[in-house]
């Protein structure tokens, strides 16, 4: 069974978001000029995710916060898969 957080509609949205600039940049990430800008969107689109993970409650009946983030090293590791 899913957790909450995946079942939050925004949430996976956020990630479907994530999924598809690094799509759409890849092309770009092998261009030097253009490699900070690629990793400042990807990082942009990241954070959507990741302020959704701090937010959302890891235990709605306590209402605690979960800080850890499943993405938060993404960014760089898709750049470096892209140029490789």
């Amino acid at each position: 069974m899913e957790s909450g957080l995946n079942n939050f509609t925004a949430y996976r949205k956020a990630l479907e978001l994530f999924y598809l600039v690094v799509l759409d940049l890849r092309s770009l990430a092998s261009r030097f000029e253009l490699s900070k800008l690629v990793s400042q969107q990807i990082a942009s689109a990241d954070s959507i995710a990741v302020n959704i993970e701090e937010g959302y409650p890891a235990d709605p009946k306590r209402n605690t916060h979960s800080s850890s983030s499943s993405l938060e090293a993404q960014p760089k590791k898709l750049l470096d898969d892209m140029r490789e």
